[in-house]
């Protein structure tokens, strides 16, 4: 802002001191400085002085404010972070179960016998009875008849011969 103000005044005072040539006549007259407009007449020289007498122009000092130039700030470049320098875990080493180890299976014994038959009940007595009646005894010889009576004592399945013999 105190820049501009500076600059204003400047150019005022720059605009004043020329209207004050140029109405005093310096400048422009016909034949002085070269001739004026596009050259005189032939009379006017580049280096002298004007003959007649020059009025001084009483110039008022102007307090000039001075200029502060605003410095930007400095910039300071942040460095990045240092990454974490990366270590893998080390891998764990595998090794494989053990195998079962499979042994056959033993050989049935061998059979050194047949199982031995059930025993036969023993013959019952003649006389019969009991749970299973009797039966009445055996055939009697080869043309026995029909054995005894079964004794009575059973179910009253006597009568007919058992398994007699020939």
């Amino acid at each position: 802002m105190v820049t501009n103000i500076a600059s204003i005044i400047i150019q005022v005072l720059t605009l004043l001191l020329v209207l004050a040539l140029t109405a005093n006549g310096t400048l422009f007259k016909k034949g002085k400085f070269g001739g004026g407009y596009g050259g005189g007449y032939g009379g006017g020289t580049a280096c002298c002085a004007p003959t007649y007498p020059v009025q001084p122009i009483a110039v008022q000092p102007v307090a000039v404010q001075p200029i502060v130039v605003q410095r930007p700030a400095p910039v300071y470049v942040q460095q990045p972070a240092p990454r974490p320098v990366y270590h893998p875990a080390p891998r764990p080493v595998y090794h494989p179960a053990p195998r079962p180890v499979y042994y056959p299976a033993p050989a049935p014994a061998p059979v050194c016998c047949a199982p031995a038959p059930k025993p036969q009940p023993p013959p019952q007595p003649c006389c019969g009875g009991g749970n299973y009646g009797g039966g009445g005894g055996g055939g009697g010889g080869g043309g026995g008849g029909g054995g005894g009576s079964g004794g009575g004592f059973g179910f009253g399945f006597g009568g007919g011969g058992g398994y007699g013999k020939k």
